[in-house]
C-alpha cells in the first residue's frame, strides 16, 4: 500500500463513483458497497466511468459500475441504495473547527471533480455533513497509515456497510476516523482486515479489506 507517486488511490477511485449517486440520489441512502480492484488507474489519464441503476423492490436500488483507463479495467463497484425519504437537514453554526472541517470536506468533493455545492445543497435545504465517499475513504487512508512501506501491499476488495439515512455532521464533537485490524499474522498472499468507521462512540459504517502483501504483489505497483 502506497501514498506517493503516480498510481490513484483505490480510496478515491473508489469516491469518484460513489459519490455521483448522493448527488443524484439525495432521497436515497447507500447501505452497502463492494469495491473489487482489477488494474491500477494512474493520474493524467482519461477515465472513464460505465454503471447502470435499477430497482430491485418498491425501496432499493442496486447500482453496478465499471471505472476504466484506456482498454483497462480499473475497479468495478457494486451497491445497495434505500429509500430513506428527505433527511433532517444539518446546518451548524460556523464556528472555527466547524468551517476547517468544511474547508476539508470542499476539498475532498473537488479531488472528486465535484462542485462542493452540489453535495451540501440538497432540495430541502443545506446538509453539512460529511458525504459517504468521504467515509468510504477513510479505511484506504488508515491501511496506508498502518501498512505502508516493507508491509503494504495492493488493496484487492474492500466491502463496507452503512447506516442508512444515518450522518455524520460536520460539527460532530468527534471527527469521523477508521480503524483497521489485522486479525492474523501477515501472509505473503491475501491478508483480510477488519474496518470500522466511527466518531467518538458511534459507529456508522464497518467491513472487510483483502490486502495481497507487497511480497506477493512484487510485480505490481501497490494501490491503496
Amino acid at each position: 500500500i502506497h501514498r506517493e507517486g503516480e498510481v490513484v488511490p483505490g480510496a478515491l477511485t473508489v469516491s469518484r463513483i460513489v459519490l455521483p449517486l448522493e448527488i443524484m440520489l439525495p432521497h436515497e441512502s447507500i447501505q452497502k458497497l463492494e469495491a473489487t480492484f482489477t488494474g491500477v488507474a494512474r493520474y493524467g489519464h482519461r477515465t472513464c466511468v460505465n454503471g447502470r441503476l435499477w430497482a430491485e423492490d418498491d425501496a432499493t436500488l442496486r447500482y453496478e459500475a465499471w471505472l476504466s483507463q484506456g482498454d483497462v479495467r480499473v475497479a468495478t463497484l457494486r451497491a445497495r441504495l434505500v429509500h430513506t425519504g428527505p433527511s433532517e437537514p444539518v446546518a451548524v453554526s460556523l464556528r472555527r473547527d466547524v468551517r476547517r472541517e468544511l474547508d476539508r470536506a470542499r476539498a475532498f468533493l473537488r479531488s472528486c471533480r465535484v462542485r462542493p455545492t452540489a453535495y451540501f445543497r440538497k432540495p430541502w435545504g443545506m446538509d453539512l455533513s460529511y458525504p459517504t465517499a468521504f467515509l468510504a475513504a477513510l479505511p484506504s487512508g488508515e491501511l496506508v497509515r498502518q501498512f505502508q512501506g516493507a508491509s503494504g501491499g495492493l488493496l484487492n476488495r474492500l466491502t463496507l456497510e452503512f447506516e442508512p439515512g444515518r450522518k455524520v455532521a460536520l460539527a460532530s464533537k468527534e471527527l469521523p476516523e477508521a480503524a483497521v485490524e489485522l486479525r492474523s499474522p501477515l501472509r505473503k498472499t491475501f491478508n483480510r482486515v477488519a474496518t470500522m468507521i466511527r466518531a467518538g462512540l458511534v459507529t456508522f459504517g464497518r467491513g472487510t479489506a483483502l490486502v495481497l502483501s507487497s511480497e506477493g504483489a512484487a510485480s505490481r505497483r501497490a494501490l491503496a
